[in-house]
C-alpha cells in the first residue's frame, strides 16, 4: 500500500511526542493530511501533500531523536579532535652532510701525520 510509509512516519512522530496525538488522513485523490487531536476535535497541521512531501513534513515535526552513537563512533570522534601543538623548541642548526666535524675548509682526505710504507722505505735508503 502507498500509505505504509506515511503511517510509519506518523507512528514515529507519535512515539517522539508523547503529550500530543497526531492523525493521518488520506484524501480520495491520494494526497495526505496531518491532523492533531485537540480537546476531542481535530486540527489540520498541513495542506494536502503527496507521499514524499508528507513524509518529509512529518519527520520534521516534533522533537527529533538523538542520533545513536556506538563506542567505536565515540572513540573515532575523540581521535579526530586536534591535539594542541607543543611549544616550539629551538633546534640546533643541522650540519651539512658534506661538511661534518672531521672535515673543515681547506682540509683534504689524505692524512699526512701517519707514516706510510713509502715513508719507511725512504728512511731505510737514507
Amino acid at each position: 500500500m502507498r500509505s505504509t510509509r506515511a503511517t510509519a512516519a506518523v507512528a514515529r512522530l507519535n512515539r517522539r511526542s508523547t503529550e500530543r496525538h497526531f492523525l493521518l488522513v488520506m484524501t480520495g485523490s491520494g494526497l495526505f493530511l496531518l491532523r492533531e487531536r485537540v480537546n476531542g476535535g481535530d486540527r489540520d497541521l498541513s495542506a494536502a501533500l503527496p507521499l514524499d512531501d508528507f513524509v518529509r513534513f512529518v519527520d520534521a515535526q516534533g522533537p527529533q531523536p538523538a542520533p545513536r552513537i556506538t563506542r567505536n563512533d565515540a572513540a573515532f570522534a575523540r581521535q579526530l579532535v586536534r591535539k594542541p601543538e607543543p611549544a616550539k623548541q629551538t633546534q640546533a642548526p643541522q650540519r651539512d652532510r658534506n661538511t661534518g666535524p672531521a672535515r673543515q675548509a681547506g682540509s683534504s682526505d689524505v692524512d699526512t701525520d701517519t707514516p706510510d710504507a713509502d715513508d719507511k722505505i725512504s728512511d731505510d735508503l737514507a
